[in-house]
């Protein structure tokens, strides 16, 4: 008789979920990083915190990154001085397509998925938007009309040095950092 048994809790911003298989004598466990965010009852979102995998981990420095994620980011050709510096690997230029199945698995380790890393959503309809894209966008200041009419809000004229943290964390969770920005 196999039994697994799962188990998951929450420390601060992060999600553990271990689970045991008593037939082989295994422990699995994985870390996620949670957000939050507040819904009025009207619906908008009125505060966000997004981070870890959702935002690509842009605003984590090298040193604190998690390990999966500090080996995702070699993977992509990331060292401690160009991520830090908001650098960009040779790998940004190619399409999601064209990354092997090891950088694919890197990339979709640090949150991306192909739509993210190939276009920051630009080219997905709102209905088609994961999730926490959606609260993002939404944060920042686009509506489901707005988005698919490509009608970016005023932060979006901004630099990217200009927007607050949260509009930048939230561009993150677009698949923006300060080099895709500006």
């Amino acid at each position: 008789m196999n039994i697994v048994l799962p188990k998951k809790k929450k420390r601060n911003d992060i999600e553990i979920d271990t689970t045991t298989d008593n037939n082989n004598n295994t422990t699995t466990t994985t870390t996620t990083p949670t957000a939050t965010a507040t819904t009025t009852s009207g619906g908008k979102t009125s505060s966000s915190e997004f981070s870890g995998s959702q935002t690509k981990y842009g605003e984590v420095v090298w040193d604190n990154l998690p390990l999966n994620a500090r080996e995702a980011a070699t993977t992509l050709g990331f060292q401690k001085d160009t991520w830090d510096a908001d650098g960009w690997p040779d790998s940004e230029d190619t399409w999601w397509a064209d990354l092997t199945p090891d950088e694919q698995f890197a990339a979709k380790t640090l949150g991306y998925d192909q739509a993210a890393w190939d276009n920051q959503y630009e080219e997905t309809y709102w209905k088609d938007l994961p999730d926490v894209a959606k609260r993002a966008a939404t944060f920042v200041g686009f509506t489901a009309a707005t988005w698919d009419a490509d009608d970016w809000p005023a932060n979006g004229n901004k630099e990217w040095n200009d927007l607050t943290e949260a509009e930048r964390k939230a561009y993150m969770v677009l698949g923006y950092d300060k080099n895709a920005w500006d």
